[in-house]
């Protein structure tokens, strides 16, 4: 079966939309760390989509106006800034902002299967260091759905081709499981494992704090990816 490459970055930019920046007064600082965008990852994105002729498919805001990787109506969907916004209001983000992400992708999907192709689907995210006095143990993540055999196959053999080219530790459903609601989970529900294959990285922002910590990153990635994928 053909099969085709898809990138998205939800969590690319730390932008908030004039019409909400008055929620973030005092709170833009916030925008810069890890709870307002995924450091690198737009950088990653664009090397990735060039050497596979892919699309990417990048958040234009940041998480905390509304989270592109999460459904709708999860609970974590809203930050604590944006959860003041009354329910009409809460609706016209969505509206705005976090549909058309997922309708884009799922377009671009729904064409590919219909051509004959299998989509190849890497969402791809960085992860702070600590979380909550808590160390992550590890440089970076394969999530995948253990349940979905040849996702859990793909994610194996890019964790094998990584430790075959450096010595960066790298960890399956680490620091986050798979499964959890997000973007990929949400096509898993759409879509079979013989149309599409889900898969998010994510990278540890200790190994990204330079742009040449981020250069060396995307090469790894591009080569790794393409020992996964036989390109």
């Amino acid at each position: 079966m053909k099969r085709f490459v898809l990138f998205t970055c939800e969590h690319a930019s730390h932008a908030i939309p004039e019409k909400y920046k008055h929620l973030f007064t005092n709170k833009e600082k916030i925008l810069l760390t890890h709870r307002g965008f995924d450091h690198g990852t737009k950088e990653l994105g664009k090397a990735l989509g060039k050497s596979f002729n892919a699309p990417v498919v990048y958040g234009k805001f940041s998480r905390l106006l509304v989270d592109l990787n999460r459904s709708k109506s999860h609970k974590t969907a809203f930050s604590e800034m944006t959860k003041v916004l009354s329910r009409s209001q809460r609706r016209e983000v969505l509206a705005e902002f976090h549909y058309p992400h997922w309708n884009e992708i799922t377009m671009l999907i729904d064409q590919k299967i219909k051509a004959g192709f299998q989509v190849i689907h890497i969402g791809i995210h960085s992860f702070t260091p600590v979380l909550d006095g808590v160390v992550r143990n590890a440089d970076i993540g394969i999530l995948y759905d253990s349940r979905r055999k040849k996702e859990a196959a793909q994610s194996i053999k890019w964790q094998n081709a990584f430790r075959d080219q450096c010595n960066l530790r790298v960890r399956r459903n680490y620091p986050y499981d798979g499964k959890m609601d997000g973007l990929s989970s949400g096509m898993r529900k759409l879509y079979s494992q013989k149309q599409y294959l889900g898969c998010e990285i994510e990278v540890n922002h200790a190994i990204l704090k330079t742009p040449a910590e981020i250069k060396a990153m995307e090469k790894l990635l591009v080569s790794t990816l393409k020992s996964v994928l036989d390109f």
